[in-house]
């Protein structure tokens, strides 16, 4: 726990802290502005926050970067530590004499309170429910928003995580990580082309075409009962992969046989040609300069001629291609006739093998991934649905736990008869439901009795709660909060001014637990700026 505080800057720079209840008092008046949510920020500030160094911009403007000295206690064992407005980031370990990062210190507190693994981190369960004026966390109708702005997810993920639910989840998230992870391979794959993927309308089709192909094969292999030893040679992996590699070849060489028809066609033709035409020439000779052929004297006697250099020299590069064409072309051939022994065997059975061979390993694997993207799309939203029935209930449980715990806190602070607060956890959103009685008193008591009960059956080792949350409700019951606070052993700080409202026995209980108190003759920081000189 928080033993003490040191900070110069303070009129009072020692603070000293107990178990249970810890006060700020102010004066009768209830005056502002003289320091109180100042301390509570400070506090929060040696718990790890850093809401002081935007929230009080006002006080390091006027008094400059101070230190801030705080002291722990865990299992009898003091620890220092020191902290500077000026570089808030960094953390003074001082018995170690060694400066750590900000993240290290929350881990140091995380692992001291008792924190296990698994639960949200120290900041992210105590921020919650440190209420300080102007932090933004003090709506009653929100009160489980660490910020106005908060995501519900992220609400829901710091519940299932504060009441020991993640063990639950981590499973079933690791299992949608890897289903999603696979599911993006192939959906990345299906739309770069590397695998194809159809349709249902498509999927039925092709399983009937390999019905039929394989229909054919088996007819060829009853029909062939002489070469019936060889068709597993025939249909071998290499063959089919050179039957594919020899009809791509056909393809380039048919691309390059229109060029050069085309290119000679174009070498006959020596008309006066318009200008309008000179640009559809990059189609065939994308290097030519158009620009250079308009400006060359006596262009129309001579374009003939450096159209017939330049189509010449393309053929001549065309023709190379098609003679490597050609000379890869006979070489698959060949392989494919000597492995299949094309001299015993009739050419049109062995290309027929090969190509529906090849037809239905492509009809294959494309059904075959089909299916699979299919299975794959069924698990992920099987997953999906799984952890949002999983979560619903994990929420529902959350529910009941909390408004039990509310339950217990509003019997001893309100009276027989007032209806309690209840929290519904939604799939999309959640209320904290005040019923009929949605005064700004009930409101803020509903807020306490709730924080209250999260202090309780949780591992929050804190709570904050500034003066604003107070004079809005009725003194009986802040009486009520109050002896519930001090009845707590976990450390609570509050604000607390206009103790003439309460009863003796209250404002003897606070004064005992009081740490400092303020007045416009004694502020806070020693001074009033908000004054005109």
């Amino acid at each position: 726990m928080l033993t003490s505080i040191y900070c110069e800057k303070l009129s009072r720079r020692f603070l000293t802290f107990n178990e249970g209840l810890n006060t700020i008092l102010g004066p009768r008046s209830g005056a502002n502005s003289i320091g109180k949510s100042s301390v509570l920020y400070l506090i929060d500030f040696v718990f790890g926050g850093t809401s002081f160094i935007e929230k009080c911009a006002d006080v390091i403007d006027r008094k400059g970067h101070f230190n801030v000295y705080a002291t722990f206690q865990f299992n009898d064992i003091c620890y220092r530590f020191s902290r500077n407005t000026e570089s808030p980031n960094e953390v003074l370990f001082c018995v170690e004499d060694s400066k750590k990062s900000i993240e290290e210190f929350r881990t140091f507190l995380f692992q001291s309170y008792g924190f296990s693994n698994g639960e949200p981190s120290f900041r992210n369960l105590t921020s919650r429910f440190v209420r300080i004026w102007r932090k933004g966390n003090e709506d009653p109708e929100h009160p489980l928003h660490s910020v106005p702005s908060e995501k519900y997810s992220d609400i829901k993920d710091f519940l299932i995580k504060t009441f020991g639910y993640s063990d639950v989840f981590e499973e079933m998230n690791d299992s949608k990580k890897k289903q999603d992870a696979l599911k993006s391979s192939i959906d990345s794959a299906i739309k770069q082309g590397v695998i194809v993927k159809a349709g249902k309308r498509e999927a039925k089709a092709l399983e009937k075409e390999l019905h039929e192909i394989n229909d054919k094969i088996n007819f060829i292999k009853n029909d062939l009962t002489g070469y019936i030893n060889n068709i597993e040679e025939i249909i071998n992996e290499r063959n089919l992969e050179l039957v594919k590699e020899k009809s791509e070849l056909l393809e380039t060489k048919s691309s390059i046989c229109n060029k050069i028809l085309r290119l000679e066609s174009n070498l006959n033709y020596t008309n006066p040609i318009n200008e309008k035409y000179f640009y559809k020439l990059t189609e065939f000779i994308p290097s030519i300069n158009i620009e250079r052929i308009k400006e060359v004297e006596g262009f129309h006697s001579g374009i003939a001629k450096i159209l017939k250099d330049k189509i010449k020299e393309e053929l001549n590069s065309l023709q190379l291609q098609l003679d490597e064409v050609e000379s890869a072309l006979k070489e698959k051939t060949d392989i494919i006739n000597l492995s299949v022994g094309i001299i015993d065997k009739p050419t049109q059975v062995v290309t027929d093998i090969l190509t529906l061979t090849v037809r239905k390993k492509d009809i294959e694997s494309i059904i075959a991934y089909t299916k699979l993207k299919e299975k794959v799309d069924g698990d992920v939203k099987e997953i999906k649905e799984n952890i949002n029935d999983k979560i619903k209930e994990t929420l529902d449980s959350i529910e009941n736990l909390i408004n039990d715990a509310v339950g217990s806190i509003c019997a001893k602070i309100y009276p027989e008869g007032k209806l309690y607060p209840n929290l519904k956890l939604g799939e999309r959103s959640y209320v904290f439901e005040h019923f009929n009685d949605s005064g700004t008193g009930k409101s803020y008591s509903d807020l306490m009795a709730l924080d209250l009960a999260m202090l309780s059956i949780t591992s929050l080792p804190i709570l904050i709660e500034d003066s604003i949350m107070f004079k809005n409700i009725e003194s009986q019951t802040n009486e009520k909060i109050i002896d519930a606070f001090l009845k707590n052993p976990k450390q609570i700080f509050i604000a607390m001014d206009q103790l003439s409202l309460l009863t003796e026995k209250t404002r003897s209980a606070l004064r005992r637990s009081s740490f400092m108190r303020v007045s416009r003759k004694m502020p806070a920081f020693g001074e009033l700026w908000n004054l005109k000189g």
